[in-house]
């Protein structure tokens, strides 16, 4: 090869060369996650680590004779966060997917919507696993934060499952089988509850006004209390009030069912 010739190849070399480094750093930079992908990647990963937390403590409430403080606490802290996943998901499918308690968001394979509706069935069954022990406890245990978990679950899990017309129906009853179950527990839990809880019991409670002889039954037990547990009389009667306030806004003002 003469000069000139080399002289000309040598710059084909060296453009040949920067190209090449310029295709490939455009690829690698491609390849990176933007820090939006990053973020909802960390976000999901959070899901699933807390929805695996609700699942493992659901299974060890169902074991237990009563519920402690701690357990108490911990299960209505990881179902708020479940709560707040579902209300910052946007219908982001693979965040919905993950939550506990939820069957939306999915647009995926068969085998991965069946692998996902195999796992919701799981969770109601451990749901109702954990509902039969704290029933249990209210009633022979006159244990009052069985009560107040059942409360709170049913209330932070009610926004995720209302398209689940199974377990979204089931909800409605819990809190009233509870309190027929022991009305001294309920009473109990409100006499030490904040403003704030005690109304969440009562929008947990509404079907109760669909049958009055079950009504009737739990204000029989509040008299009750009222005159034999002169500790909880006043929260007894504040109860009475309440339902009855409730059932007027049920029916109307002028339900004579309403009335004494």
């Amino acid at each position: 090869m003469n000069i000139n010739k080399k002289i000309i190849v040598f710059p084909i070399v060296i453009f040949l060369c920067l190209s090449s480094e310029l295709i490939l750093g455009e690829q690698k930079n491609n390849s990176i996650e933007s820090p939006n992908d990053i973020n909802q990647l960390q976000i999901e990963a959070k899901c699933i680590a807390n929805t695996k937390q609700i699942r493992s403590l659901l299974v060890i409430m169902s074991e237990q004779e009563s519920i402690s403080a701690e357990t108490l606490q911990k299960i209505e802290e990881l179902l708020q966060n479940n709560l707040n996943f579902f209300k910052k998901s946007n219908d982001d499918e693979n965040v919905v997917a993950n939550l506990f308690g939820t069957l939306g968001g999915i647009k995926a394979s068969e085998e991965r919507i069946m692998k996902n509706y195999q796992q919701h069935m799981e969770d109601y069954s451990n749901f109702n696993n954990v509902k039969a022990t704290l029933v249990s406890n209210v009633k022979t245990r006159i244990d009052i934060n069985s009560f107040a978990a059942m409360v709170k679950i049913v209330n932070l899990l009610r926004p995720l499952i209302q398209n689940n017309a199974e377990w979204s129906g089931s909800l409605d009853f819990i809190i009233m089988d509870f309190v027929l179950t022991s009305p001294l527990t309920m009473i109990k839990y409100l006499d030490q509850c904040s403003q704030d809880e005690f109304d969440v019991v009562f929008w947990e409670l509404p079907m109760i006004y669909n049958f009055p002889d079950k009504r009737d039954k739990i204000e029989s037990e509040l008299v009750r209390i009222s005159t034999e547990e002169k500790k909880y009389t006043k929260t007894a009667e504040k109860t009475r009030s309440r339902m009855k306030e409730d059932c007027f806004k049920y029916y109307g003002d002028d339900a004579i069912i309403c009335k004494d």
